[in-house]
């Protein structure tokens, strides 16, 4: 054998001994790495009973800030449906929500008037919520507390001036208001009564299914308007009782309007309301009562 084959022979056994040097270290290496970086943690999984529904005793549950000067509102939530309106304070121009003691399990949705339905949000979720509304229904799981350090200051001088209780009619002493035009002989829809409440006006509203089957009417609040006889136009939101627009056949449902009041001078309102009524094909009309006294 030859000086010059022996020497190759080495050079290639130098080269796989050099390889597998490299192989041994780098597995090393990798292995070491593994066990120095822990798994990622398990993402935990929270059940939620979240309902798009109003609490059937909703009315009954309101929370009323609207005229204490406070900075905080704490509340406590319920799961499965919306609670009644929660109701901050008028002098709060900003607020913010956190929650309060434990946070295990915790979650909070919001539901605004006129608006669909957002969350629900976990405590350490960032969100954002449209607009600044004072009034407002909530549903989740927990203990939370609204709060603001943005108030209207009163003047030192200023006197908080008497409030003005408007008489509520008894039972029975108003009659109903049939529409003007734009009336179904599917369902009758009447209003019952028109009243103001602070800077805003409820109307109540009673629909009654005249046909001999289950139907669905639907008021849509978007293309609904009242214009008081000032001339002044105003957007109104509609809620139904208990959530559910189904009618039974000649079994009445309540509806409330909520109508934005500016104008506390105005005395009497036209009441323009789109409604879908669902009996084989759609049946959409533009109701319109006129002439509709304030109380």
């Amino acid at each position: 054998m030859t000086e010059a084959v022996q020497e190759h022979r080495y050079d290639t056994w130098r080269f796989l001994f050099v390889l597998a040097c490299v192989i041994v270290g780098a597995t090393a290496s990798i292995r070491m790495t593994t066990r120095l970086v822990a798994p990622p943690p398990k993402v935990a999984t929270l059940s939620l009973n979240f309902q798009v529904r109003v609490c059937d005793n909703a009315w009954q549950n309101e929370i009323h800030h609207e005229d204490d000067d406070t900075d905080h509102v704490p509340v406590t939530l319920h799961e499965g449906c919306f609670s009644g309106y929660v109701n901050l304070p008028k002098t709060w121009k900003a607020w913010w929500v956190q929650p309060s003691g434990d946070q295990t399990g915790d979650w909070i949705a919001y539901w605004m008037p006129g608006n669909n339905p957002i969350g629900p949000y976990l405590p350490n979720q960032a969100y954002q919520i449209p607009g600044i509304p004072l009034q407002l229904r909530v549903q989740g799981h927990g203990k939370y507390v609204f709060y603001s350090n943005v108030k209207v200051s009163h003047p030192a001088n200023s006197e908080p001036k008497e409030k003005s209780i408007q008489p509520r009619p008894a039972s029975g002493l108003h009659s109903a208001i049939s529409p003007t035009s734009g009336a179904s002989a599917h369902y009758s829809l009447l209003l019952q009564e028109c009243r103001r409440d602070g800077e805003k006006i409820l109307c109540s509203l009673k629909a009654t299914n005249n046909t001999d089957a289950r139907t669905q009417l639907w008021l849509h609040p978007g293309e609904s308007k009242a214009v008081d006889d000032e001339g002044n136009q105003a957007s109104m939101t509609i809620t139904v009782s208990g959530n559910d627009n189904h009618l039974l056949p000649g079994v009445p449902l309540n509806y409330e309007l909520q109508i934005a009041d500016n104008h506390q001078n105005a005395k009497v309102l036209t009441i323009l309301i789109k409604a879908s009524f669902y009996i084989g094909p759609e049946e959409t009309e533009e109701i319109i009562y006129k002439d509709v006294p304030i109380q």
